[in-house]
This record gives structure tokens, C-alpha cells and sequence, in this order.
């Protein structure tokens, strides 16, 4: 078996810079900036965003590229919010730093257009990293959604438009996981744990 990090560790949205700093140096994150903004501003709150990724690495000493599986709701039908956007940018931001390889990004929520959410930044970052989608028939298909999903997925340059393009959370669990070594990878789980029941209950297949 791999091993699985949940995390929910919560830092407030003024601490993003000196965050993005101590572990990026001279990333880049201006379209996670103007999310950050453009989400907030939107919801006329002052808020908290949670940072998962990052206090997994902050913990753990640098031992060389960490296999990484990012497991989210982006936006949909969990919690409403814009923190997976900064998890998902922060872990392309450790890959540029060659902390992190990142394996796969999966959607554990149910409106379609999350994957193309992902697929954006994916492609912002110049990378084809495998995706996949819980398709349970327990959510609700048609759920809310952040007002930066659907403009992410209809206006910005992406390989996948929606979850109807890519296959099943729990195929991608198995194909990729079981290309790792037990115990080596960190699947950080931000949103509901749909795909992780998934993964748990499912059978032997052709991957293993």
C-alpha cells in the first residue's frame, strides 16, 4: 500500500505571499493571485484559505522528489472556496524546484467542469499530468460552483473541458499508484473523499 497524508491546516490569505516565497523563491504565481482576488472579492469576505500541500513539505525534510497525488474539489460541490487552486499551483511550484513529482490530479466532487479548472492550471504550468473524475451516482451532478471554475474551464487554454473527457478518479488511483513503490507516495486529500472510498473498495484490475 502507498501512503495517505489528509491534510487541513488553515493560514490566513495575508500570509499567502511570505508562504509562496519561503517554498517557491522565484516561482511565478500571478494567475493564482488574481483567483485569489478575483474569488474573494467576488464572495465579499475577508477570508481564510487552507493550505494542505504546503505544510506537508514543510514538515518533512528535503530527501529528493516526493511522489504526489493531489485529490480535490475545486471549487465544486464541497466546500466553496479557492484553496485548492493555491494547492494545486503550489505543487507545480515544487516540481519546478524538484521537491515534488507530481503523479496525478483527480476530482473528488461532481460538476463537470472542475476538470477543466484542472486542466488549466496543468497546462499553465506546461504540464501533462494525468487527470481523473469521481463518477458516483451519490452527488449531485449539476451542484454549485465557484464563479472562477466555470471561467477557467470556458476561457482559458486547456486539454480537458470537463469530466466527460477523462477517466474515473479510481482507475487513475490504481494505474498510478501501482507504478510507485509501497509506501512512497503522498496523496494529499482537499474536499470530500469520494475517489479515496473508491480506491479502497475497489478489486484487482489490470493495473493490480
Amino acid at each position: 500500500s502507498n501512503s495517505i497524508i489528509t491534510l487541513s491546516t488553515g493560514i490566513p490569505i495575508a500570509a499567502y505571499s511570505q508562504l509562496f516565497s519561503r517554498l517557491t523563491r522565484s516561482c511565478h504565481f500571478h494567475l493564482l493571485e488574481t483567483l485569489v482576488t478575483m474569488a474573494f472579492h467576488r464572495r465579499g469576505i475577508g477570508a481564510s484559505a487552507t493550505m494542505y500541500i504546503s505544510s506537508v513539505f514543510l514538515a518533512m525534510p528535503v530527501l529528493g522528489s516526493v511522489p504526489l497525488i493531489i485529490d480535490t474539489d475545486i471549487g465544486c460541490g464541497g466546500c466553496m472556496d479557492v484553496d485548492d487552486v493555491g494547492a494545486i499551483c503550489m505543487a507545480h511550484a515544487l516540481v519546478d524546484r524538484g521537491e515534488a513529482e507530481l503523479l496525478a490530479v483527480v476530482q473528488n466532487s461532481m460538476p463537470s467542469l472542475g476538470v477543466g479548472a484542472i486542466s488549466v492550471l496543468n497546462r499553465y504550468y506546461d504540464r501533462d499530468v494525468p487527470i481523473g473524475a469521481y463518477k458516483g451516482t451519490d452527488l449531485n451532478t449539476s451542484g454549485p460552483t465557484e464563479p472562477y471554475v466555470s471561467d477557467l474551464a470556458s476561457n482559458w487554454p486547456c486539454t480537458f473541458r470537463n469530466a466527460s473527457q477523462v477517466p474515473r478518479g479510481v482507475d487513475v488511483y490504481r494505474q498510478v499508484l501501482a507504478a510507485q513503490a509501497d509506501h512512497s507516495v503522498v496523496i494529499s486529500s482537499i474536499g470530500l473523499l469520494t475517489n479515496l472510498a473508491e480506491l479502497l473498495q475497489s478489486a484487482p484490475d489490470k493495473y493490480s
